[in-house]
């Protein structure tokens, strides 16, 4: 009874964020290769409770076709002591169809990813971490892709205007890859990884004033027996505060994968979005 009325009490007061995209310069899913989970760790002291759902829905109808799109996002978050138990799922998906006879429905983003990670503090500057994760991304020719791992968290920097955190993991990924041969006529096959990788990050945020502040995230995975074989993925955000309740964000992205599922899909990509962000 009383973990029933500690959670309705805690539903009752939690924040919900709504993210609406003003112009995307180049877009590129931020689920689709590395996810960042720094971006979406709870930072908000006295807060030992969270759950936040975004969804947002769009359609375009013009002489060239139509275009339809939704995303989704939900994040809950649950500290107890020493101990820390963080979810998140999101996805999107764009798809058009033009106006021409005989147009197909084709997809230029669809992806989905949930992630469930542990965290134990044995002290204020190092924590355990221990987590699970499964993604697919049709445009990048993932069709499954399962992670599983355990490693350090280290705290380096922790104050009002600064963070600095570094962490090393290592993990098992299984990942099912598309691929079409066209000999003797198209036919879906599907390619099967199973490899130990290294997953290293650093993590960083710097408030320069009450209303502008930086937070930025690299990554870097490795294939450990082959070291030829690695992904970089580095995210900076940009957020300038107008008020309490409403920031402008900028998203900056790049990733560089070394060995992508196929070679019509670029070893680098990167994106640059701004958007408009209240909290309610």
């Amino acid at each position: 009874m009383r973990i029933s009325n500690f959670i309705r009490t805690k539903f009752h007061s939690m924040r919900q964020s709504i993210f609406i995209a003003l112009f995307s310069l180049c877009y590129l899913s931020t689920f689709s290769q590395v996810v960042n989970t720094e971006k979406l760790r709870l930072d908000q002291p006295g807060k030992n409770f969270i759950l936040e759902a975004d969804i947002n829905l769009g359609l375009t109808s013009n002489k060239a076709g139509e275009s339809s799109r939704y995303g989704f996002r939900l994040r809950g978050e649950f500290d107890k002591g020493k101990n820390r138990l963080l979810f998140f799922s999101g996805g999107n998906q764009t798809r058009f169809v033009g106006r021409s006879e005989g147009s197909v429905a084709r997809n230029f983003v669809n992806n989905r990813f949930a992630h469930l990670r542990y965290n134990y503090d044995f002290n204020p500057s190092l924590t355990l971490e221990a987590f699970s994760q499964i993604q697919t991304d049709e445009i990048q020719l993932i069709k499954n892709r399962i992670l599983s791992g355990t490693g350090l968290r280290l705290m380096l920097i922790k104050n009002d205007t600064a963070s600095l955190y570094l962490g090393a993991i290592m993990m098992f990924e299984y990942e099912e890859e598309f691929k079409v041969s066209d000999e003797p006529m198209p036919t879906e096959i599907d390619i099967i990884n199973r490899d130990p990788r290294a997953s290293f990050y650093v993590s960083a945020a710097y408030a320069f004033t009450s209303y502008f502040n930086i937070n930025h995230v690299t990554y870097y995975q490795p294939n450990v027996t082959d070291f030829s074989d690695f992904r970089i993925s580095s995210e900076s955000i940009v957020t300038v505060a107008v008020s309490k309740k409403v920031s402008f964000k900028t998203y900056l992205q790049f990733i560089y994968d070394s060995r992508p599922p196929d070679p019509v899909v670029p070893n680098t990509m990167y994106s640059i979005t701004t958007g408009l962000g209240f909290t309610l």
